[in-house]
């Protein structure tokens, strides 16, 4: 490895100044915005922890006395709605520590699911009009091929990955039998 680095022929230290100069001259008044933007964030990552604002009761409190598949199968929809409209990362991030604690208070176990939740993401991955998926297929795809026909293609696709939500569902061994035997 060189002991010296060049950036287009300037130095290692010159580069360093060169960086530091403007936020120099900009004195103490980049260093507040710098404060400011940090205690911003930190202010909001702890709104977004639904526990801070009470969100994971109220989210229990509307769900006592409802019929707790129908709960599940809400909460489904909801996944899926989201997801078409949402990545999937900020969908976790949101529904997360919302509807786990729900399912957990009804006597669904969190492992089975984690399974159907990332299910239904793969399922929302492909759907319109944010299929990040379909926008996949649209980069390897002939010029001549459009978005609304790979929409139509994936159809049979989003249909049979329903089934085998439907099916994870409705038999919850199905993905819990490797667990339980990994952690008996």
């Amino acid at each position: 490895f060189p002991t010296k680095v060049r950036v287009h022929g300037v130095g290692r230290k010159a580069a360093a100044k060169a960086v530091a100069r403007p936020v120099r001259r900009r004195g103490a008044g980049g260093k507040v915005k710098v404060k400011l933007i940090t205690q911003f964030a930190r202010q909001l990552s702890t709104l977004q922890d639904a526990g801070a604002i009470g969100g994971i009761h109220l989210v229990e409190n509307l769900v006592i006395g409802v019929n707790p598949w129908a709960v599940l199968i809400g909460m489904q929809f909801s996944l899926f709605l989201l997801g078409m409209v949402l990545d999937d990362y900020a969908i976790v991030m949101i529904a997360t520590p919302l509807y786990v604690p729900v399912i957990v208070s009804l006597g669904f176990d969190s492992v089975w699911f984690g399974v159907i939740f990332i299910m239904n993401m793969g399922m929302a991955m492909l759907t319109p009009p944010y299929g990040f998926a379909t926008f996949y297929m649209k980069g390897i795809t002939p010029k001549g091929i459009l978005m609304s026909d790979i929409w139509r293609a994936v159809i049979p696709f989003v249909g049979l990955q329903a089934v085998g939500l439907a099916l994870v569902m409705a038999f919850p061994q199905l993905v819990l039998w490797l667990p339980g035997l990994i952690f008996k």
